[in-house]
């Protein structure tokens, strides 16, 4: 009989842990939804002028160019492919940052 309540003690404990590893490794449908705004850029004329506006059905508006396109997120990055971006460009997130790293200094976006 103890080890019926053991068993069942555990699997109480399991189920709460495996929910959460499984949101937080984006278990769930991963988006990125929100406008994000270029708060680092090696052009500092850029800090706050260009955005990505991303959207739960997986597209995104790039401003101000008016860039429309879509995105997908893979194994902590975001890739971006648009009008303006036709190769794509791929960014990692950083929590509620997008990073892009680049020679010249990097470019961050950041949720709003």
């Amino acid at each position: 009989m103890k080890n019926h309540k053991v068993i069942f003690f555990m699997i109480l404990l399991a189920v709460p842990l495996t929910l959460g590893f499984l949101t937080s490794c984006g278990g769930g449908g991963e988006t990125l939804a929100g406008r994000y705004v270029c708060t680092e850029h090696w052009n500092e004329d850029m800090v706050g002028r260009i955005s990505f506006e991303f959207r739960d059905d997986g597209t995104v508006r790039q401003s101000p160019m008016g860039g429309d396109g879509t995105y997908e997120i893979s194994d902590g990055y975001v890739t971006v492919v648009n009008d303006l971006l036709e190769d794509g460009i791929t960014l990692k997130i950083e929590g509620n940052s997008l990073r892009i790293a680049n020679p010249m200094g990097d470019v961050v976006y950041t949720k709003e």
